[in-house]
């Protein structure tokens, strides 16, 4: 398995965008696959996925800072994408007219690196960065599960449907059952883990409020990318395995289009061993100068 980079693009915002839809994936997958066609290149093999760290209808106004993380294990490209979001003709709201690429961030080390070069000297995701939080939530009674961005993921075989696409895969409902966290846990992207087996223990989910939700890239685009967002909340132990497993969900995601933006989630009882930020706190728009 090769190494995975977190890279976070900071962006200005240069020019106010007041429609926004409750995710933002679809806006960035767009302007980085446009920007990325205009150079001769493809996004795919720049990076295997990406997560808003920003989400919700509020404006983005002109001064305000944004971050998107980046999956990567080729961060030697980022000088192309970096010239390509700078240079590329503007389609669709999130262009170079609204949002200007101030840097790349190592999330994991801090380290900033200029926006028309390659980041250098970057530190791969590993399980050490994880061992607080995984020891944290091994201990804890009961934890949540938040789905920030829509999770769309397949059903195990002979649970799915034969109507509609949706029906394919993991309603809200499903988490009700026994075997969702640990069906959840065995679907982390990007990474090989030294065990398959079952894990040994389970918790119980219980009150929540996950809801399915549709994406679109724009209004005329027919067909919907949908997935389950919210909370859930799991009662009971769980052991080391699964926790590490669920711990490092939170960062790579699981099921479905990556390159979406979907499938992210974050365990909010372990903000206080977190590491790596998982939320908007890029720094201010007087900080970067």
């Amino acid at each position: 398995m090769n190494d995975i980079y977190l890279v976070d693009g900071v962006f200005l915002v240069t020019r106010s965008i007041r429609s926004l839809p409750d995710y933002h994936g679809a806006r960035w997958s767009a302007w980085l696959r446009h920007a990325c066609r205009q150079f001769g290149c493809q996004l795919d093999s720049l990076a295997r996925g990406f997560v808003p760290l920003r989400s919700g209808q509020a404006p983005l106004r002109a001064g305000e800072v944004v971050c998107l993380r980046l999956l990567t294990e080729n961060p030697g490209q980022f000088g192309v994408l970096g010239n390509a979001l700078a240079q590329g003709e503007p389609h669709g709201e999130f262009s170079r007219l609204t949002l200007r690429l101030l840097f790349w961030q190592d999330a994991i080390s801090g380290k900033r690196h200029p926006p028309e070069e390659a980041p250098c000297g970057l530190e791969p995701l590993t399980l050490k960065h994880l061992r607080e939080e995984t020891t944290l939530l091994a201990g804890l009674d009961s934890f949540s599960l938040h789905f920030h961005t829509p999770l769309r993921l397949k059903l195990p075989s002979g649970c799915r449907g034969e109507g509609r696409e949706r029906d394919d895969y993991c309603q809200p409902e499903f988490f009700r059952s026994a075997r969702a966290i640990g069906y959840l846990a065995s679907k982390i992207r990007f990474w090989q883990f030294a065990d398959r087996d079952e894990v040994e223990s389970l918790p119980v989910a219980g009150e929540g409020n996950l809801r399915w939700h549709d994406l679109r890239y724009n209004q005329e685009r027919r067909i919907a990318l949908g997935g389950v967002a919210g909370a859930i909340r799991c009662n009971g132990r769980i052991g080391a395995r699964l926790a590490e497993k669920l711990v490092l969900g939170q960062y790579l995601g699981a099921g479905k289009n990556p390159l979406f933006g979907l499938g992210y989630w974050q365990i909010p009882e372990l903000a206080e061993a977190r590491k790596i930020f998982l939320e908007q706190c890029a720094p201010s728009s007087t900080d970067w100068r």
